[in-house]
């Protein structure tokens, strides 16, 4: 016998279509963002990573500041701190003021980094993450590589000394090459820098960094002159140490905000180097 027959479906009216009472809900927008996302503890990029800032190159110039005033104002405070120890021992001070420099170099990168990847404001000046082996090991291979590249300036001084150990003229055209090997090794530099953060390890040698180094001089140049003047300061730090404490603190205090403030200005604009280099 076969099975009897389905009962009929009230809401059919023959026309093979839903009733209108049971048409499909439209989509609703869901908002895809997690939780941190909605809470704002996650940096979202603020345009795509390919695209120059907005007001570029000016616009670096305000780059140290865009953050609330406590996160520049957390590293002068620290490195003020680090020169009123300076002031009353100076291996005391020196010992505080070495692993701050790497930390300093550290920042560089992480700024460079966010910069690339389409933010407009700068990290925080201390993370956890900076102490970390990776990143340790990271900065190594940045400073190996400066050495690696004032090789050349050195080993030309010290040949004209060992040609003439009593004597040596280290004068004329001596120390005009080792003067110029001695700066390309240091323009060089940056470009390690952005190549270590990034994990390009072609721009980390001379001669995968010439094509960097010429679309990126500018930002190559500041970076060097940031860093030659944080060791500026720490020759007039060491001249103000004799002079009354008000003084002296206020004197490291503006020292140090410069100091800072050009190497985040350095910073963008080795990361909007990397940013039109592409991926």
């Amino acid at each position: 016998m076969p099975p009897p027959p389905p009962p009929p479906d009230p809401d059919d009216d023959g026309t093979g279509q839903a009733p209108r009472g049971r048409q499909a809900a439209p989509e609703l927008d869901v908002d895809r963002r997690t939780v941190r996302e909605r809470l704002g503890q996650v940096d979202v990029p603020d345009r795509p990573p390919d695209a120059d800032p907005v007001g570029w190159p000016l616009e670096a110039l305000r780059y140290p500041f865009r953050r609330p005033i406590r996160v520049l104002g957390v590293a002068v405070a620290v490195w003020t701190l680090a020169d009123l120890v300076s002031r009353g021992n100076l291996f005391l001070g020196l010992a505080l003021k070495v692993p701050l420099a790497a930390l300093l170099l550290r920042w560089q990168m992480r700024a460079a980094l966010a910069t690339s990847d389409g933010k407009d404001t700068p990290p925080p000046p201390f993370v956890a993450s900076d102490v970390q082996p990776e990143a340790l090991g990271a900065t190594a291979r940045v400073l190996g590589r400066l050495l690696l590249f004032l090789l050349p300036a050195a080993f030309t001084l010290l040949g004209r000394i060992m040609d003439s150990p009593s004597d040596p003229d280290l004068g004329g055209s001596v120390a005009l090459l080792a003067g110029a090997l001695a700066v390309a090794g240091l323009l060089f530099a940056p470009v390690a820098l952005l190549g270590v953060a990034f994990g390009r390890r072609s721009w980390t040698w001379p001669w995968g960094a010439l094509l960097p180094l010429a679309r990126g001089l500018v930002p190559c140049i500041a970076t060097v002159l940031g860093w030659g003047a944080a060791a500026l300061a720490e020759l007039l730090v060491a001249r103000l140490a004799a002079a009354p404490f008000v003084g002296f603190a206020l004197g490291s205090i503006a020292l140090r905000i410069a100091c800072l403030a050009w190497q985040l200005v350095a910073a963008r604009g080795l990361g909007v180097l990397a940013r039109r280099s592409g991926p």
